[in-house]
């Protein structure tokens, strides 16, 4: 996040906030499907665990679960769980970030870059309107409803002209966590898990189709983007 405050604060680098689907975080559908993965992972993170090297974070977030999960109370628990459920539908709340206060990163740490514009909507998660249930069981509210044809149609346009007009751009996601570069709608990354002469350590990805569900861009002043306006939900 250091070199993305630099661009934007030093050499006056514009940062824009992506997000395929603001409203329904797939982070969030991982969580239902292992969530004693994603409290290990929090519980990691919030009590100041040994980090785990590429490859094992497997081992190291079930530890975490062990350690302080299993021996927490009810309550403890429930509040675990909720912190965690929290964490992992990070899309939503950068989405909403981007929008007010406009910025992206982690703002309790003071890592932020502030987003000159957002691009989202553009690849909407469908069906909606499944209801989540809490630590205990208990039905939480639906998902926000599907966007419009019309909305979709325009997040598409905006989305498109985006990728059209951005040559270059250094990107994060997760707050900095992960960095990349971008041109012309794809991803370029090298892996963390590959030594650097494999073949595969360094990849290529459309961004919709990209495993990170939201991030910023960071372009050069030069690039003077003309955006359609946002979709009215």
């Amino acid at each position: 996040m250091d070199l993305a405050k630099y661009l934007v604060e030093q050499l006056r680098w514009k940062a824009y906030y992506w997000n395929p689907d603001p409203d329904l975080s797939v982070d969030e559908k991982d969580f239902e499907e292992r969530p004693r993965w994603f409290i290990g992972w929090y519980c990691n993170w919030k009590f100041a665990d040994p980090q785990p090297a590429p490859g094992q974070e497997d081992d190291f977030f079930e530890k975490s679960y062990v350690k302080h999960f299993d021996s927490a109370s009810p309550q403890e628990k429930a509040a675990l769980y909720s912190k965690a459920r929290n964490y992992a539908s990070e899309h939503s709340f950068t989405a909403r970030q981007a929008k007010k206060p406009r910025v992206y990163g982690v703002v309790t740490l003071g890592k932020t870059i502030p987003v000159t514009d957002s691009v989202t909507g553009y690849r909407p998660n469908i069906p909606r309107g499944t209801p989540a249930a809490d630590y205990l069981g208990r039905p939480q509210p639906n998902e926000p409803a599907a966007p419009t044809a019309a909305a979709q149609r325009q997040a598409a346009l905006r989305y498109a002209a985006f990728v059209s007009q951005v040559k270059f751009g250094f990107g994060v996601v997760r707050g900095g966590e992960h960095t990349y570069l971008f041109s012309s709608g794809d991803v370029y990354e090298f892996h963390w898990d590959a030594p650097p002469a494999d073949r595969n350590a360094f990849g290529v990805t459309p961004l919709p189709q990209w495993g990170w569900e939201s991030g910023a861009i960071i372009v050069p002043p030069e690039t003077q983007l003309t955006l359609p306006p946002e979709a009215v939900r």
